[in-house]
């Protein structure tokens, strides 16, 4: 259900492409989450700015989908070699915390972040009324297949 004139844009062009399926023509369409790794651009280089720079980052529980570029590769090949068609959700075998990610990616470059609960009052009540705040500390995941 798109909530937006990107996702209805999205959706959109995923109806014509499908539109497009036949027996000779398999078409996929997927629905990756946010992409991470080497050369990944996006809201991911946004959590490795963050964890680079900033001394502290709140400390918040959520449970986010994500998938690494080698991964969806992988994923994408296997469609090929199968001429699979359908609507898939890649995702990681495990759901990812942000905080815990940021801390990761920190420590992985040398950095010390402190992550603390100090913040977390100001989110709930942001949560639900300021969509950054709902898009890096909301939960967002794929049902398991």
């Amino acid at each position: 259900a798109p909530r937006d004139i990107y996702g209805e844009s999205k959706l959109a062009a995923e109806e014509v492409v499908r539109s497009l399926q036949a027996d000779d023509f398999a078409v996929c369409v997927l629905r990756p989450p946010m992409i991470y790794g080497p050369g990944c651009k996006g809201n991911y280089q946004t959590l490795v700015k963050g964890a680079l720079k900033l001394p502290f980052f709140p400390d918040i529980e959520n449970e986010r989908s994500m998938l690494h570029i080698d991964t969806l590769c992988a994923f994408v090949k296997d469609l090929l070699d199968r001429n699979a068609a359908g609507l898939f959700f890649p995702q990681d075998a495990q759901y990812t915390c942000t905080s815990r990610m940021v801390e990761r990616i920190a420590r992985d470059n040398g950095r010390n972040i402190r992550l603390t609960e100090l913040f977390n009052p100001i989110l709930r009540l942001l949560s639900g009324k300021v969509g950054v705040v709902d898009k890096v500390f909301g939960g967002l995941v794929y049902a398991r297949d």
